[in-house]
């Protein structure tokens, strides 16, 4: 897959994610206490803004800047919170977490392989 379309899908990925924490946050755990409080809610807003803001900005980046922003965005941070999440499914014993880390770890990993099979001289098509 060329880096051009991966940041565009990884775009769209973050940006659906944003509004799923937005809107469907309660309906994709409903087990989970709390989610009403003003710290969730807080929460939740800033994580959706974030994935919201970077799904924009992968629109909207130039060519040059696609490959850094797909080893920052898609991998580094994917990493993070794929670690986040397996760490507050474990310690919270929520188990629909364990797909939010399922999910950013083999985006992570995906993103990664692509990047290093795609040639870095070509930015047109990257």
């Amino acid at each position: 897959m060329p880096p051009r379309l991966l940041v565009h899908l990884l775009g769209l990925c973050n940006v659906v994610a944003g509004a799923l924490v937005t809107f469907a946050l309660p309906q994709l755990m409903p087990g989970a206490d709390g989610l009403g409080s003003t710290a969730a809610r807080v929460l939740g807003g800033s994580l959706a803004a974030f994935l919201v803001g970077s799904g924009l900005g992968a629109w909207l980046i130039p060519a040059e800047g696609r490959r850094p922003y797909l080893w920052v965005f898609g991998v580094a941070i994917k990493i993070a919170a794929g670690v986040l999440w397996g760490s507050t499914a474990v310690s919270s014993g929520i188990a629909q977490l364990w797909i939010g880390a399922v999910l950013d770890l083999g985006i992570a990993a995906l993103v990664a392989t692509t990047l290093l099979r795609a040639p870095s001289g070509n930015t047109r098509g990257a």
